[in-house]
């Protein structure tokens, strides 16, 4: 086994979990925005954000 190896596995496992970090994250930056445009409740729009991640 190459020595860096394991550093590279270590590096792949940090990248994506703040990759998916930002994905779930990102909706709670653009609340109020993604409200105002498609026009519904804090209710709707966690359901909506909630469904990207079933699919």
């Amino acid at each position: 086994m190459h020595p860096l190896h394991p550093w590279l596995m270590l590096a792949a496992g940090y990248g994506l979990f703040f990759y998916v970090f930002g994905k779930r994250t990102a909706p709670s930056v653009i609340d109020t925005k993604l409200m105002r445009d498609f026009d519904v409740t804090a209710a709707s729009l966690s359901n909506l954000s909630a469904f990207y991640f079933w699919s």
